[in-house]
């Protein structure tokens, strides 16, 4: 068997590819947790995409949550995933995540989360690329509420 390498695997431009993906989330315009329900929604309702919740405390920001929305056949746009983030009866978003290992009620946790430092990112993709943006993102970011 010939020796495997990492041109082998083109795994330069792999890494590239998503570093850029990981890049633009970044660098996209903040909302703040207490703005969501205020913004035009237009857009994400048609759109796939991975997003971001981060907490910025001090002079450091915190990874909270990665996620995706749209994948296959999913009716889910990102519009409606990033809304499940902001009910209180939501186990899989990030309040019910908080949730299960703060030992605090959900309600409590999106008055905090109102009252802290917390936004939102997200970033429109093709959904031929969403799961790997989001695993990239996530092994990079290392979210505190989202499973590995």
């Amino acid at each position: 068997m010939e020796e495997m390498s990492e041109e082998y695997f083109d795994i330069e431009s792999k890494v590239n590819k998503y570093s850029k993906q990981l890049s633009d989330l970044l660098n996209a315009k903040p909302v703040k947790y207490s703005e969501w329900p205020n913004i035009d929604k237009t857009t994400l309702s048609k759109s796939a995409g991975v997003y971001h919740f981060f907490e910025c405390d001090g002079g450091n920001r915190s990874s909270l949550y990665v996620g995706k929305a749209g994948f296959g056949s999913s009716t889910w746009s990102l519009s409606k995933r990033l809304n499940q983030h902001f009910q209180v009866s939501q186990k899989n978003a990030l309040l019910g995540k908080i949730a299960k290992v703060s030992n605090q009620q959900p309600e409590e946790i999106k008055y905090s989360l109102c009252n802290r430092e917390v936004f939102l990112q997200w970033l429109i993709l093709c959904e031929a690329d969403l799961v790997w943006t989001e695993c990239f993102c996530k092994s990079i970011l290392m979210p505190k509420y989202t499973d590995a």
